[in-house]
């Protein structure tokens, strides 16, 4: 990094404000939005695409890849079906998987006496809120 004295002011003339806007503000469209818009391509029809895909055999996708008529985003996932296929692996087909069928359910085990007063009747649990506000000096009023 070189050692410039007016980086603050140079970086001034190019710095965003009121008066010097970026020239397209905002976010970038949905890809979801833009293919539906663009195309009327919905979501359920994407998801419909991805299975569909993923039970064509290694000689369909390999000539829907070559074909030019398919469309970009069908090569893109036929891409990565078939290199995880070549690899064993599943690291671009699962995030497709988890488009259509949504993430699997993940289970946390805790350990440890959590203290958890729940299933207390309201008055212990009064008590119990009483107790600890003295403790910490407050009053429940407040």
């Amino acid at each position: 990094m070189g050692n410039n004295p007016n980086i603050i002011e140079q970086g001034k003339a190019t710095q965003f404000s009121a008066t010097n806007p970026p020239q397209n503000p905002g976010r970038k469209p949905n890809i979801f939005k833009k293919l539906k818009l663009d195309y009327e391509f919905t979501k359920q029809d994407l998801e419909n695409v991805i299975v569909s895909l993923l039970l064509k055999p290694d000689k369909e996708l390999a000539k829907l890849n070559k074909n030019p008529s398919t469309p970009v985003f069908m090569k893109v996932i036929i891409s990565g079906i078939m290199h995880d296929r070549k690899r064993g692996d599943i690291k671009v087909t699962n995030p497709l998987l988890d488009r259509v069928y949504g993430k699997a359910k993940e289970s946390h085990e805790h350990s440890g006496n959590m203290n958890v007063t729940a299933n207390l009747p309201v008055e212990e649990r009064d008590r119990r809120l009483s107790e600890l506000l003295e403790k910490h000096g407050l009053n429940q009023n407040t």
